[in-house]
């Protein structure tokens, strides 16, 4: 199981001092082999009309930090699995509190209230073009977004 969460430098620290903090000190971390990888991202000259799900900042005026959270879960293992489900989204949840972005393979966990935080008015776009031309959500079925 595994979540990617995006950062402006100063809330990077945030992220990394308080949830990875607790996350690398808990059992489940122990127990199933989590790993954190750190990637550094530049942020792009952003083109006229930009993707509103990207995973960089608005706010960055120049980089992100990324963090991906990897945990092996055994298949069967339903207690872990639960505990790893637990973990991830707690780091969401901490993630959107901080000004972060998760990237969209965490999108299916986040609520309404995470994506208006998020996205604002280009969520709200992205339904009504969504609706005009999906209006029987034919694509994108697992609700992704």
């Amino acid at each position: 199981m595994w979540g990617d969460y995006v950062f402006d430098l100063d809330d990077a620290y945030g992220f990394a001092s308080s949830f990875l903090a607790e996350a690398i000190a808990s059992h489940t971390y122990a127990k199933y082999e989590e790993k954190v990888l750190v990637l550094a991202m530049r942020r792009p000259q952003l083109p006229p009309t930009r993707f509103p799900f990207e995973p960089i900042i608005p706010k960055s005026k120049n980089a992100c930090l990324g963090f991906g959270i990897y945990l092996s879960v055994p298949y069967g293992d339903a207690p872990g699995l639960d505990a790893a489900r637990s973990l991830q989204q707690h780091a969401l949840e901490t993630c959107v509190a901080l000004g972060g972005r998760p990237y969209l393979a965490c999108a299916p966990r986040l609520t309404p209230s995470m994506r208006h935080t998020l996205y604002g008015a280009e969520y709200k776009r992205f339904l009504a073009l969504r609706s005009q031309f999906d209006p029987r959500a034919l694509f994108n079925r697992s609700s992704v977004l």
